[in-house]
C-alpha cells in the first residue's frame, strides 16, 4: 500500500525544555506528517513499521476533523488543520482560491517564523497555504523525492 505524504514539516521550537537532561539537545523539534485522503482503518491495517513507531512515541489523531463548513477539499482542510479555525474565518473554501484568505489566522508554520522546513507533494500547500516566504527551506515533488529530502534534513539538522 502506498501512502501519499502531502505534508511533512520539521519545526524548531523556541527555548529549552523545562528540565533538560544532561547532554540533551536544547532544540526541540516537531515533525508533522499529513496524509491526505487516507482512511484510518486502512492505515492501521497496512504494514507501516516506521509510521507505527512514530505513533507509539508521538501525539497523533486518526480521526481529526479538520473542518465542517466547506466542501471536502484539500485546501480548506489543510488550512483549517494548520490554523485551527474553520473556513468561515480563514477564508479558504476551495482548492486554488486563496484570494479571500484572512491573514490574521496564521498557520502553525508561520508562528515558527522562519524555523520550519517543508517537503510536500502538492505544491499549493507550500506556495499558498504555508507560504514559502515563512520557511527556512522547502521542496515539492513526487513522494519518494520529498521523503528522501526530508530524511536528509532530519539526519543532518
Amino acid at each position: 500500500m502506498r501512502l501519499t505524504v502531502l505534508l511533512c514539516l520539521l519545526c524548531g521550537a523556541c527555548g529549552e525544555p523545562e528540565t533538560p537532561e544532561p547532554n540533551a539537545d536544547p532544540l526541540r523539534r516537531v515533525l508533522i506528517i499529513g496524509l491526505d485522503g487516507t482512511r484510518p482503518d486502512c492505515l492501521t491495517a497496512a504494514t507501516t513499521p516506521r509510521l507505527d513507531e512514530l505513533l507509539e512515541t508521538g501525539a497523533f489523531s486518526l480521526n481529526a476533523d479538520s473542518q465542517s463548513q466547506a466542501a471536502t477539499q484539500s485546501a480548506p482542510g489543510w488550512m483549517s488543520v494548520l490554523t485551527g479555525v474553520e473556513p468561515g474565518k480563514h477564508g479558504v473554501v476551495t482548492n486554488g482560491e486563496y484570494g479571500d484568505r484572512d491573514s490574521r489566522y496564521k498557520t502553525v508554520v508561520q508562528l515558527f517564523d522562519g524555523a520550519a522546513v517543508a517537503a510536500v507533494h502538492w505544491g499549493q500547500i507550500a506556495w499558498s497555504i504555508l507560504g514559502v516566504e515563512t520557511l527556512a527551506a522547502w521542496t515539492t515533488g513526487a513522494d519518494d523525492f520529498v521523503t528522501d529530502w526530508m530524511v536528509e534534513r532530519l539526519a543532518s539538522d
